[in-house]
């Protein structure tokens, strides 16, 4: 680790920590290699890029790849790939899971998926309880002994 001299260029690599967040300086287990191209033959200007590219995770300053991802997923492209994928399509319980999935879009819509708390959850939870809830038809007779509702929303 550290300054590596390959015939194109200096390379720096150091081992970094995902905590989801952002990616920090690592020195055990459950790390992850980054190697940089320097882009130069001479070591001053290596060893100056070198310090340049360590600070940033110790500062915090990289964010992790899984977040930035999560940040341009949006609620409803989520909900569309989920239900598209062929393993939940052949549940047992698809149409269900397909009225709970449509409601949760109609809350969240086009919210990224990495800025959804749980604040944005428990108000979710909050209107839910609003409006009066419709059954699938599967769900009706139970007595009221079972809570399976399909909670479609009537506006």
């Amino acid at each position: 680790m550290g300054l590596t001299r390959r015939k194109d260029s200096y390379y720096v690599e150091f081992s970094l920590l995902d905590d989801g967040e952002v990616l920090n300086l690592a020195s055990g287990g459950g790390r992850q290699l980054k190697r940089w191209k320097v882009g130069s033959l001479n070591k001053t200007v290596a060893k100056q890029q070198e310090a340049i590219l360590k600070t940033q995770p110790l500062m915090g300053q990289i964010p992790s790849p899984g977040k930035a991802h999560a940040q341009l997923v949006t609620f409803r492209q989520w909900g569309k790939q989920y239900l598209a994928l062929e393993p939940v399509k052949q549940l047992r319980g698809y149409a269900i899971r397909k009225l709970y999935v449509e409601n949760l879009v109609r809350f969240f819509a086009d919210k990224p998926l990495g800025a959804i708390m749980s604040e944005d959850v428990t108000a979710y939870r909050a209107q839910r309880v609003r409006y009066a809830r419709v059954t699938c038809g599967k769900c009706e007779g139970d007595g009221g002994t079972r809570n399976v509702p399909c909670l479609r929303m009537e506006a």
